[in-house]
């Protein structure tokens, strides 16, 4: 019995996991609002500030900068066997 319920807590917080991380961010305000904002530990939970790691991947701001290229040019050196 105590298997079950030790399932049944992870099995819920994927789900609570996943629905943070997929769920718009207007129904996420809303939801931490409902819930108390930022004053309560739920509404800090549901923040709606998505920021690095969000899994958007849109703004590509977390990315690593491109490294500039040293020289246009370049040499190719054939070495014989």
């Amino acid at each position: 019995m105590l298997e079950y319920a030790i399932v049944g807590l992870i099995v819920a917080a994927a789900a609570f996991y996943t629905a943070r991380k997929y769920m718009p961010a207007a129904w996420r305000k809303k939801l931490s609002y409902r819930v108390g904002g930022s004053e309560s530990a739920l509404g800090r939970l549901l923040n709606p500030d998505p920021g690095c790691g969000s899994g958007c991947d849109t703004c590509k701001a977390c990315a690593d900068p491109a490294p500039a290229p040293e020289d246009p040019k370049r040499v190719i050196k054939i070495h014989k066997p």
